[in-house]
């Protein structure tokens, strides 16, 4: 424990800063003065991230920071932030991330890094502290605290030379240097991993006894050792063509809204564009009777909306509602007369439309919208609208102006009232330091959530420009917070992308389809990811790749997943894990009002722990059966029909088809390639031998020897590289996939039972 008479006071320099206001300069927080309100740094944008960067005078553990205020309540004084320091710029870690009220205190404020740094046994050195302010992006003096002496320094160092040695000594033992290997072991006496781990590596990879390899994943299952959480998702579609009343289902469309009543177990579909004209037909999907229903094909008529296109939809679950914002009108036929932003509610009760206001924009709300998205606060009963652009006559006149966009609005139910939160950066009440501003969209993803109280955007365009941002607005203190910064790793901007939402999981799901833009509609994937809100880290759980041929295949219903599209409508069911599209456009050159009109269910699940098992057995005994075809094509016969066909899922389609292709081996006439390892740099090893294994399944004489390796190249760590195999076919293929299946079997174990995820090769830049 740290003494709190052993803290003191750390010297810094202003490093770097994002912006700043005249009279509110970064160098202003190196003086506290509670009696000078310009005693304080702010930017001169409010669209994040804005920061300061500190630069320490030494290496130090950052213990606490003390903030300073204005001895006066003020509404600029700093709330939400975060906290990131290291030793080098490019390499900032989250110490903290917190929430103060300084309003009204007598004191400064201190806060603490030493709660949420990771791991949380661990102590970082740093040379450099960044701050993110959440709102305002105001900065009061701040005050830098540090441990006296350098033992805690040391601790880091001590940690970081540990981590290092872990990582040599995994690529040493990756690459075949023993020797190597053996001696930094001794030198150090730092392990690896535990001695299980290294047991199984002994046996898998340097042995090559695949019966003795089940014997222990066998075990990891049956101690619990096995975490499926760290499994990826498996995808699976299923379309609904099956209807208990085929002749009764909404025809094509495209630019439709789904919203869903979880109580009834219904879907609701209105309106959309069929490739001729606008439709104002209202229908629900019964999920338990797997049937359409039409409540009346013109909306009109029940004193409902008129036909329309890119509108937006939300469900109140409480009072069985469903409210409908916006539309498109075509340039053509826009006039000041048609400009109007109608409001609608319809009672799913009462089967009845209600006008709620003919123009939105003349009682506090929005302009007349189109590609904005909405959202419900169940608790609160508000409605949340954020983007869109907004429809005004100037788009006629004036072309060449940019288009104007819609800010964040909130609609309280119970008294019927508007309220704007953000505005448009564009807006001329955004350079009002007291307003809050953002820089809007249109197309994008907006998801809610309501514990955190959060709005969750993702993606859009403004003007000609995509934007690849993932942001966060929270809606107490109207902070906006970048989400990912990692471009290579999250769906790609530019794509229809259709977002839903767990909270329960606390996972946001994206499914990113076809382009609308003429270049990229040759471009035909669609591709599902999952960012979790517990690690913040994207993952892509499903990705594939159409060809034309095939996209006009399915057009057809003769394939088991959906077509790229754009104009769908994708939702989920928090219940039943299942997601639900419908409808969009296919984006056929040859057909340009083509629609599309199936629907489709989406299942993602988690494999257990014996699923994960079987897989397991599989691969285990898949790679078995390469290396005996190599070697002995009857023997490998007869185990591909007898151990390896016991273990196949024939439920599981992707093995299946693995399973299938294997007989090819069989027919390779190229002779098995044991010659010397003498022309190999790493057999240099002593103790490079064949092994004997005890199973009496492994008398053929297949190639076996203690090196792992890829030559020069570390073997994969991760499904993701697992291409990189086809580069290394031939002497040491078998050897390089027994690194693979090992790299895979430890995946799902304990974290301080295993070898470090990375790779030394990853610290090194090209």
């Amino acid at each position: 424990m740290t003494c709190e008479c052993d803290i003191k006071k750390l010297s810094y320099e202003i490093h770097k800063y994002s912006s700043y206001s005249t009279n509110y300069l970064p160098e202003n927080i190196l003086e506290d003065s509670p009696s000078n309100q310009t005693s304080r740094w702010s930017s001169n944008s409010n669209t994040p991230p804005q920061f300061l960067t500190l630069i320490l005078q030494r290496p130090a553990i950052v213990h606490k920071i003390k903030f300073g205020k204005y001895d006066k309540s003020h509404v600029c004084n700093i709330k939400k932030f975060k906290v990131f320091g290291g030793l080098k710029e490019d390499n900032l870690q989250l110490l903290l991330q917190g929430y103060v009220e300084l309003q009204g205190q007598e004191d400064p404020m201190y806060v603490s890094t030493q709660e949420l740094t990771r791991p949380k046994h661990v102590v970082f050195e740093m040379t450099r502290l960044q701050i993110k302010p959440h709102s305002r992006f105001f900065l009061p003096p701040a005050r830098i605290m540090s441990p006296d002496g350098d033992y805690w320094v040391s601790v880091d160092i001590a940690y970081r030379e540990k981590e290092v040695v872990r990582l040599c000594l995994k690529h040493f033992r990756q690459q075949g240097y023993h020797s190597a290997f053996k001696a930094l072991q001794k030198q150090t006496n730092v392990t690896l991993e535990s001695r299980l781990m290294s047991e199984l590596h002994e046996t898998l990879v340097e042995n090559g006894n695949f019966a003795k390899t089940e014997e222990y994943v066998e075990q990891f299952a049956s101690d619990g050792l096995i975490d499926c959480t760290k499994q990826p998702y498996k995808a699976t579609w299923s379309v609904q063509d099956q209807l208990r009343n085929p002749g009764m289902k909404p025809g094509m469309r495209g630019g439709h809204q789904l919203v869903l009543d979880s109580n009834e177990n219904r879907i609701y579909l209105f309106g959309g564009w069929d490739g001729f004209c606008d439709l104002s037909d209202l229908w629900y999907y019964d999920i338990k009777l797997n049937q359409w229903t039409l409540i009346h094909e013109r909306a009109e008529l029940n004193n409902g909306p008129c036909p329309r296109s890119c509108h937006k939809m939300i469900f109140d679950p409480v009072k069985s509602q469903i409210f409908t914002l916006g539309r498109y009108v075509d340039n053509v036929t826009r006039t000041n007369f048609n400009i109007t932003s109608d409001f609608y509610l319809y009672n799913v009760r009462t089967n009845s439309w209600l006008l709620i206001t003919k123009d939105t924009s003349q009682v506090g709300g929005p302009f007349p919208l189109l590609d904005h998205q909405m959202c419900i606060d169940v608790a609160e009963n508000t409605i949340y609208v954020f983007g869109g652009r907004i429809l005004t006559q100037r788009n006629i006149q004036d072309l060449s102006k940019d288009p104007q966009y819609s800010g964040l609005y909130s609609y309280h139910i119970d008294v019927n009232m508007w309220r704007q939160i953000l505005v448009d950066c564009n807006h001329p009440s955004a350079s009002n330091p007291d307003v809050y501003s953002i820089k809007s969209r249109a197309t994008h993803s907006m998801l809610f959530h309501h514990r955190y109280r959060k709005l969750y955007v993702f993606g859009g365009q403004r003007n000609k420009e995509y934007t690849p941002e993932f942001i966060s607005i929270d809606l107490d203190s109207r902070a906006l917070t970048v989400m990912s910064s990692d471009c290579e790793n999250m769906p790609q901007c530019g794509f229809t992308q259709r977002a839903t939402i767990d909270c329960e999981r606390d996972e946001i799901y994206v499914l990113t389809s076809l382009s609308k833009e003429k270049e990229r509609k040759d471009i035909n994937f669609n591709v599902l990811w999952m960012f979790s809100l517990k690690t913040n880290q994207w993952s892509c759980i499903y990705r594939r790749n159409h060809s034309k041929l095939q996209c006009l295949t399915k057009l057809d219903r003769s394939c088991t997943e959906p077509c790229p599209r754009f104009a769908h409508q994708l939702i989920y069911d928090v219940n039943s894990k299942i997601h639900f599209l419908f409808g969009g456009n296919p984006g056929n050159n040859s057909v340009s009002k083509r629609r599309l009109d199936d629907f489709w269910l989406l299942r993602l699940d988690i494999p257990t722990a014996q699923q994960v098992l079987q897989h397991y057995k599989f691969l285990i005994r898949k790679l078995e059966y390469e290396e005996i075809a190599r070697v002995d094509p009857l023997q490998a016969m007869c185990y591909l029909q007898t151990s390896l066909s016991d273990v196949v899922d024939h439920s599981d389609s992707e093995q299946l088809k693995q399973f299938h292709k294997l007989p090819t081996l069989l027919f390779n006439n190229e002779p098995p390639q044991c010659a010397s390892f003498s022309s190999t740099p790493m057999c240099s090893s002593p103790d490079l031998e064949n092994s004997s294994s005890s199973s009496q399944s492994h008398h053929y004489n297949h190639c076996s020897s203690k090196i792992c390796c890829f030559g020069k190249t570390s073997p994969p760590s991760s499904d993701s590289d697992e291409c990189r195999l086809n580069n290394y076919e031939g002497l040491w293929d078998h050897k390089v996939k027994r690194c693979v299946l090992f790299n895979k079997i430890v995946k799902l174990l304990p974290d301080h039972m295993v070898q470090p995820k990375g790779n030394l090769s990853d610290f090194v830049r090209i």
